[in-house]
């Protein structure tokens, strides 16, 4: 009996890292790439802002992860399918304030007496950053399938908007009611009716 040669782990991460990536659609995979280069971009940003609000060192640090965090969290949290309305309206609320955030930040940074030019240019990783979340999750939704198209209805069962009338369907009276009817009172008793 033949043994198996034990795969070594490393190599197992690395063949199923490249069967995940290769399942990945390059829409996605770009739209993570914009993002990754944004958000790093942006950290920059929104640390040297932060520096020069007399932050310490670690609290500008880890501010970008705060605000642009936020940003993808609750971007990602107010386009969920199964929400309520509540939690949808604060879940926009808290994008909207931490877009606004990381747009003033990200502005700050280019200075206060910077070109317009510059100062789109510094703002520019705080729309990637939105436009990025935006495009995953539009990107995780299949396209909803149309209703089966239903057979074309009758001339009769088509809707006019007018009330179909309503047409007594001629019922077959019983043998004894047509005795009745023709006077043979005779027969009509033979049959067991004795009113």
């Amino acid at each position: 009996m033949a043994t198996r040669k034990r795969i070594p782990a490393w190599k197992r991460f690395l063949t199923w890292t490249g069967r995940t990536l290769a399942r990945i659609t390059p829409r996605i995979a770009g739209a993570l790439m914009v993002g990754a280069v944004a958000f790093y971009i942006s950290y920059g940003h929104i640390r040297h802002t932060s520096l020069l609000a007399g932050q310490t060192a670690d609290v500008a640090a880890l501010t970008p992860f705060a605000l642009d965090g936020l940003l993808i969290v609750a971007g990602t949290y107010a386009m969920a399918a199964r929400i309520t309305i509540m939690t949808r309206i604060l879940a926009y609320a808290f994008f909207l304030a931490a877009w606004t955030g990381s747009l003033y930040a990200n502005v700050q940074s280019a200075g206060t007496g910077a070109p317009i030019g510059h100062q789109v240019i510094a703002a520019w990783p705080a729309i990637a950053t939105i436009g990025t979340a935006i495009l995953l999750h539009m990107g995780q939704h299949k396209p909803r399938r149309k209703a089966p198209a239903k057979a074309p209805q009758s001339h009769a069962e088509r809707p006019t908007g007018l009330p179909v009338p309503r047409v007594p369907v001629p019922v077959s009276p019983s043998p004894m009611a047509r005795l009745r009817a023709n006077g043979n009172l005779y027969a009509a008793t033979a049959y067991g009716d004795t009113d």
